[in-house]
Formats: structure tokens, C-alpha cells, sequence
């Protein structure tokens, strides 16, 4: 009921399997076999698929491919042995030397580094799959394929995307699941764009550069917009006091219109302002008309928004995000009667109508996509024109398509 009051009609899922100790989040996997117990049971999972889907909900999961938990964390003295059904060291990529780990999306390193390389370090190494291997790869399609069938799952958000062979994913999209809808996240840094888009767009769109095993794409469906959540932050998240912005609205539409530039469909990529690997907009930039701001940038430019579980509610988390920005929903309460509740689901409903008026052929398309003045970006899509602005209060002469006399409704 909460989540289908605003509107939205589809559900992302942590990972569910059964995590290593301190895997709170998730993403270290330890037995693919069982449901994180944290979470709840396998029939608490068939249940939800049902009731999202009684429901018209759509329901995607967190899936990870690149890693497991780590062998050895705090307290806990971990070995291979403890995996299933990877338990022998001769289904990873070789343990590297303390300075040989991943710095998170070291964009330094070459792509066959990348893709063999441990994330994390010390306590927290993530022993690296070798998904070359044909126990390793069979073992993973098996697990995935019967997950998706078995919970009746839609999509898969497919984590640390970069850090994988293509040919893997390649393989999982066109063989294994090919009805399933896949969006991947790719993010590393001091790649160009190319880089992201090779993972989506067609052969001759593809930078064969980005890749490692000479596959050039398509290879998911998705990727998860990365270069326009900080486009979005830097413009319209305030930063210090008295608040400044790290970007100017003309160097909004410039950045934006070289991100469309970079995608054949730019309409396929999943826009954001807030995940779980980040710093939560609110806390940043706490006033709450700049949040709103950014996120009817991500849902009414091209693409599929997501709207992170919680700034419904105002949470702001801590510093370099982490465990308090993943807190439960639950400690912070589920009213529909907050503010950036009810004004989240007046937004998804203007968004919806604002599709209603397009038609399949011109549904990315936007027009007069300008800087107005010094502090606002203003769009045309569809029957809508959008105004993004980075002050609280202005007066702005705004171009629209309407003749004399046409009746305006502020969606908002």
C-alpha cells in the first residue's frame, strides 16, 4: 500500500541471498542456495512476488556475479569452505597482493585487470569469481535462472557490472534470460562515456576499445545513469554556506546533451538522485525544494527514474554513505502524510501524465532544452514544460507552445 501510493509500479530488492557474516546489505554472498535470513524466508519472498504482482508491480532483484563475501572480516575467521557452491580456491581469480586490490572504480588499470581484481582490502576483500570457468559460469546462470522462475522476478539490476567479462553478461542476456530485464551498473572513473555505452548500444555504436574479450555490445539492456546523478547533484544540490553549485544550468544542457549524444536510446537508462552507495541527497543539501528539484530532473528527462526507499520520509544517513544511509524504513515510519511523501506522488502521477500525451515514436524527444538566465533550466517533453531552477524564489519569463488564452496547470 505504501509503495504503490506514490505511485510507482515497480519494486527493487536488495540481494536476497544468504550473506556472510556482517553482510547486512546483501552484496556478500555466501550460500546461493538460501534466502538471507535477515530478510526473511523463501516463502516470505514467493508471497511478495505475489502480492507486488496482484498488484501490478513489477518486481526486481539485486543479483551480483563479480564476488562473494569476504574470507576473513573482523572477528570471524572465514574460508573458502564456507561458500556453496564456490569452496575451493580454484573457482576465483588468484588472492592479489595487498597493493594489487581494487580501489573501488580505479579507473587506472586496464580492463582485463578489472575484471580479474579483488574489490576491497584488508578485512574487507571480496574474493573474485572467475566467471571463465565453466563450473563457475553454469553454477550462476543455474541460481539465477531458477530465481527469477521460481519468485517470479521482472528484472535484475545487475551490481559491479565493469568488474565481469561481457561475454558473461552477453551470455545471460541472450541465452539464459533473455524475457528478463536487466540494468547494470556501470561506474569507474576517468572512463568516457563511450565506456558506459558500450555495455547497451549496437556494434557500430560501441567503443571496441572498452572491451577487454572483444565483445562490443549490446550486452544488457540498461545501465544505471551514473554521469547524470552528478550532473543533477552539482547543479541543483546546494553545497556550504552562503549555498553555491558546482555546475552552472548551461553547463547542465551542454553535459546533458553530450550524454545523449553518447547513447543510440537514451531513453534506457535508469535516472537517479540517491542510492545506497551514496551520500543521500538530503543530507548534502537538506533543503528539501532542492531534492524535489533533482528528482523531477531524473523523472522527466528521458529515462526510467528510481526514487530511493526513505527520502519519502526525509532520511539524510551519514557521511560517505554506508550503514545509516541503509537504515530500515521502518525506524523512520511509514506516514503517507509527510510532506515529500505526498509531493513524490503528485510528482509520478504529472510524470505519468505527461507520457499519457506522447506517443511510442517521440516518447525521448524534448525540445527547447535551454539555461534560463543564470539559475534555471527549462524543457519541453511532450505536453509538459519542466522548470528546474536553482533558486528558491524567482520570476522567470518562461517560453512555452501555448497560444494566448491556453489554460496552464502547475503539476506541481
Amino acid at each position: 500500500d505504501y509503495i504503490q501510493g506514490m505511485g510507482f509500479d515497480a519494486i527493487w530488492l536488495s540481494p536476497v541471498v544468504q550473506n556472510t557474516p556482517c553482510g547486512y546489505h546483501g552484496y556478500w554472498m555466501q550460500n546461493l542456495s538460501a534466502i538471507e535470513h535477515h530478510f526473511g524466508t523463501a516463502q516470505d519472498l514467493e508471497r511478495l512476488s505475489k502480492a507486488t504482482h496482484d498488484r501490478g508491480i513489477a518486481l526486481m532483484i539485486d543479483a551480483i556475479f563479480n564476488h562473494m563475501g569476504p574470507t576473513f572480516h573482523y572477528e570471524h575467521n572465514l574460508t573458502y569452505d564456507m561458500f556453496f557452491p564456490f569452496n575451493d580456491p580454484a573457482y576465483f581469480h588468484g588472492m592479489p597482493q595487498y597493493w594489487e586490490h581494487l580501489d573501488g572504480q580505479d579507473g587506472d588499470m586496464d580492463q582485463h585487470q578489472r575484471e580479474v581484481g579483488w574489490l576491497g582490502s584488508g578485512e574487507s576483500q571480496l574474493p573474485d569469481l572467475a566467471q571463465e570457468n565453466p563450473f563457475v559460469e553454469s553454477k550462476l546462470f543455474e541460481w539465477i535462472h531458477d530465481t527469477v522462475v521460481r519468485y517470479g522476478v521482472d528484472g535484475l539490476r545487475l551490481d559491479a557490472v565493469p568488474y565481469v567479462n561481457k561475454t558473461f553478461f552477453q551470455r545471460l542476456k541472450t541465452e539464459i534470460l533473455p524475457d528478463t530485464y536487466m540494468v547494470g551498473e556501470v561506474v569507474v572513473d576517468k572512463q568516457p562515456l563511450s565506456y558506459m555505452s558500450s555495455y547497451i548500444n549496437t556494434p557500430s555504436d560501441a567503443s571496441g576499445a572498452a572491451a577487454a574479450d572483444h565483445v562490443v555490445g549490446p550486452v544488457i539492456d540498461a545501465v544505471l545513469d551514473y554521469p547524470l546523478w552528478a550532473y543533477i547533484r552539482q547543479t541543483f544540490a546546494q553545497v556550504g554556506d552562503p549555498p553555491t553549485y558546482q555546475l552552472t544550468p548551461q553547463q547542465f544542457v551542454d553535459s546533458w546533451l553530450a550524454l545523449n549524444q553518447s547513447f543510440a536510446e537514451i531513453g534506457v537508462l535508469a535516472n537517479f538522485v540517491d542510492n545506497h552507495d551514496q551520500e543521500r541527497w538530503l543530507l548534502r543539501s537538506p533543503d528539501k525544494r532542492t531534492y524535489q528539484t533533482g528528482l523531477v530532473a531524473a523523472m522527466f528527462l528521458p529515462g526510467v527514474p528510481i526514487s530511493y526507499y526513505g527520502a519519502e520520509q526525509g532520511m539524510q544517513g551519514t557521511p560517505f554513505g554506508g550503514p545509516a544511509s541503509r537504515t530500515p524504513l521502518w525506524e523512520h515510519g511509514f506516514s503517507k502524510q509527510a510532506e515529500l511523501y505526498r509531493w513524490t506522488r503528485k510528482a509520478v502521477a504529472a510524470r505519468k501524465r505527461m507520457l499519457a500525451g506522447l506517443i511510442e515514436a517521440n516518447i525521448d524527444d524534448i525540445s527547447e532544452f535551454q539555461a534560463l538566465g543564470d539559475h534555471a533550466v527549462i524543457f519541453r517533453r511532450g505536453p509538459a514544460v519542466v522548470v528546474l531552477s536553482q533558486l528558491a524564489e524567482s520570476v522567470l519569463d518562461v517560453p512555452t507552445p501555448w497560444t494566448q488564452g491556453t489554460v496552464a496547470c502547475n503539476a506541481l
